[in-house]
């Protein structure tokens, strides 16, 4: 019984932590904006990571994999909004001109990387650091490198995403035939599901632990990434019958699909600042606080309070 109340009174004190950064450091706006760079961003990141993943599978395949995925995260809204976005993009012809080519393909990469870089500011700004003045500008360009890597990184994780679907579609109709319950207690859609949360875990991990100018420890990575995920895929569920409920889309005529979501996209947003605030609290209740990189610095007044180590 002991045990149960030291959880519960750490668990209180980090969600309490949580939710005083979370309004000391102005997450409504930095989630605003954020979801202003992200409007702009979609397009490009979408098409680039069509014309990195199509070099192993064909396009229609990865076309229907994102609009699969994206009515997973969003429901019809971000079918609906990824389905236009695909249906209009146009991949950078380069066999005409060659020149032309590669400058279009460079600003795809460019306008693609833009939400990456402004996520690492905000992330800067909500655990309170900044680059040192001297060496700003080479981070700006490592900043564009590891935001490119992370879409690289991503578009490795749709390939192997898919390829685990197909070999779950494989063995689904080996295995319904068999087994009946199997189809009855929609095992393999769980399955599915279940793949696509630890994808989406991994990664929230992989933004909280690399693209930030910050050490974070492993134990707040993995607790908030999977916080993160959780609250993300709750909410699902209560922006949809919120969303039904309320007929917001009903007042803006053609927009509404528009203003759904947005709508939706800065509500995530938000969840998502918080689930880094979330990070950053288990880590200083762990004892092992996340600290600045050798070439950055904490803002005036952000230097955590050092607590007894504790396990948690």
């Amino acid at each position: 019984m002991h045990w149960l109340i030291d959880f519960c009174l750490r668990s209180w004190r980090v969600f309490k932590h949580s939710f005083e950064r979370f309004n000391e450091n102005r997450a409504g706006t930095h989630g605003a904006a954020l979801s202003f760079y992200a409007v702009f961003a979609l397009p490009p990141l979408l098409l680039l990571l069509v014309m990195v993943t199509t070099l192993f599978i064909d396009v229609d395949t990865i076309r229907s994999f994102f609009i699969e995925q994206a009515g997973r995260i969003a429901g019809r809204t971000g079918t609906d909004m990824v389905t236009l976005i695909l249906e209009n993009s146009k991949r950078p012809d380069s066999s005409s001109n060659i020149f032309a080519g590669l400058v279009s393909v460079c600003m795809v990469i460019y306008s693609a990387t833009g939400i990456f870089a402004q996520l690492q500011d905000t992330l800067n700004i909500m655990w309170g650091v900044k680059v040192r003045p001297e060496v700003s500008i080479q981070r700006m360009f490592v900043v564009r490198l590891v935001s490119f890597a992370l879409i690289l990184f991503l578009g490795a994780t749709v390939l192997i995403t898919i390829l685990l679907e197909v070999g779950l579609a494989v063995v689904e109709n080996i295995m319904t035939k068999r087994f009946e319950i199997l189809e009855q207690i929609y095992f393999f859609q769980n399955l599915n599901r279940g793949i696509f949360f630890v994808v989406l875990t991994v990664m929230f991990a992989a933004i909280f632990r690399f693209l930030p100018d910050v050490r974070v420890p492993w134990r707040g990575v993995f607790a908030g990434s999977l916080f993160t995920s959780l609250a993300l895929s709750l909410s699902k569920f209560l922006i949809a019958w919120f969303l039904s409920t309320a007929q917001l889309g009903t007042a803006y005529g053609t927009l509404g699909s528009l203003i759904i979501f947005l709508f939706w996209l800065h509500l995530n947003m938000q969840i998502f600042l918080f689930g880094a605030e979330f990070t950053e609290a288990f880590a200083l209740e762990s004892g092992v606080p996340i600290k600045p990189m050798d070439y950055a610095m904490w803002l005036p007044g952000r230097t955590p309070h050092n607590r007894p180590p504790a396990s948690m």
